[in-house]
């Protein structure tokens, strides 16, 4: 009688095993987590488009793409465009989920944003500036010199700069010139 009830065990395990009830499902591989920046460096305010095409999952889909991008803001999508309105290095973290629920991050330091470099005109106007006058070839002839300090109020040297010149005369005729220091 026993071998009995243990032979009927056996048949219907064996029975469960081949209707696919004993198969234990394979396990959920985890996405991969990857993505690019252009440009990834650049004057404030930095306008950076990124793209996680690159992510997949071995063995489902990707269903849901989401950004953090250290500078208060997030975002979501395969692709997105984000400006840095502030200055600094910014760690860009990027994290998917499949559609079994698996996650993963990737963490890039990617995005360094500076400030934007000086441009414009200096207007400088000089008070009480000296003439000098000297005799060539039996004529009078008479040069101004114009002695001065150019400052940008900061700790920067400023290495590379052209200064044009614009004189207006007192017979009112107009003297342009150009001076490059780089």
């Amino acid at each position: 009688m026993k071998s009995r009830v243990l032979l009927s065990i056996l048949v219907i395990f064996l029975i469960l095993v081949l209707a696919g009830c004993g198969v234990v499902p394979p396990l959920n591989q985890s996405p991969i987590a990857s993505f690019t920046a252009n440009p990834n460096s650049g004057i404030v305010p930095l306008e950076v488009f990124f793209n996680a095409s690159s992510s997949y999952d071995p063995d489902g889909t990707i269903v849901s793409y989401v950004w953090d991008f250290e500078d208060g803001n997030t975002g979501t999508g395969e692709t997105i465009n984000h400006t840095f309105s502030s200055t600094g290095s910014f760690n860009v973290e990027l994290t998917v989920t499949d559609n079994e629920g698996a996650i993963d991050s990737t963490t890039k330091l990617i995005i360094t944003v500076t400030e934007s470099e000086p441009s414009g005109d200096v207007v400088i106007t000089l008070d009480n500036w000296d003439q000098e006058y000297y005799e060539s070839l039996g004529e009078w002839s008479s040069y101004v010199y114009a002695y001065y300090t150019i400052s940008n109020n900061s700790t920067e040297t400023v290495y590379d700069y052209k200064i044009y010149f614009t004189v207006n005369c007192i017979d009112d005729s107009v003297y342009y010139d150009s001076w490059y220091e780089g």
